[in-house]
């Protein structure tokens, strides 16, 4: 494999020690002179940009962005995955609790209220593992809700239209505020009928 010793490098870094020579298209180790490598800044509202950033200044020696995905010979899916894998990324506890303990007092509606200050203030690890783990104190009071609406004290909902439900009332509330629920990678499938029946906009 070609220039071995510059698989101790991390991206950024790799100026430092390397320069490209034009004249005869290849790498080659710097003889004079420093470079400092910069990576540009990536907001987390970015996205899987954001995590590839956070590897490719840790990570040493990647060869292609599949080799960035692979972590002890498993291949994960995502840059984000593979953060996690690492332990890159601060856990979401203090947010589980803070909905757990919300749930014993307040409704659905208030807790997706909650729930949504959590998604554009303060930027959740795995906002998908939270939906799902409070998915039940989240639309607690949508049958009550579509009873209402409809006058039908006899009505029943899926457990699927329930929580189909919920996602449309979250995604009210992030529409206030300019944000879509597919920047928070939370269920998109479920709202298929949605876009179909009601042209939602996710």
């Amino acid at each position: 494999m070609m220039y071995l010793e510059a698989r101790s490098f991390t991206y950024a870094n790799f100026p430092s020690s390397w320069v490209y020579d034009n004249r005869i298209k290849k790498w080659k180790l710097r003889q004079r002179g420093n470079t400092i490598g910069r990576i540009y800044f990536v907001h987390l509202a970015a996205g899987k940009r954001y995590y590839l950033r956070i590897l490719l200044n840790i990570i040493r020696g990647a060869i292609s962005f599949e080799n960035l995905r692979t972590v002890e010979g498993i291949l994960y899916p995502s840059f984000k995955e593979v953060c996690d894998a690492l332990g890159l990324l601060q856990n979401d506890d203090e947010w589980n609790q803070c909905l757990k303990e919300a749930g014993q007092i307040q409704s659905g509606a208030q807790l997706r209220g909650l729930f949504a200050t959590i998604l554009l203030f303060c930027e959740p690890v795995r906002p998908e593992r939270l939906w799902e783990t409070h998915i039940s104190a989240f639309s607690d009071d949508i049958l009550f809700q579509a009873r209402h609406d409809t006058g039908n004290v006899t009505l029943e909902l899926t457990n699927t239209e329930v929580q189909n439900r919920a996602l449309h009332h979250l995604q009210s509330i992030l529409n206030k505020h300019g944000r879509q629920l597919r920047e928070f990678q939370i269920c998109l499938f479920r709202l298929l009928f949605l876009i179909i029946i009601n042209k939602v906009t996710i």
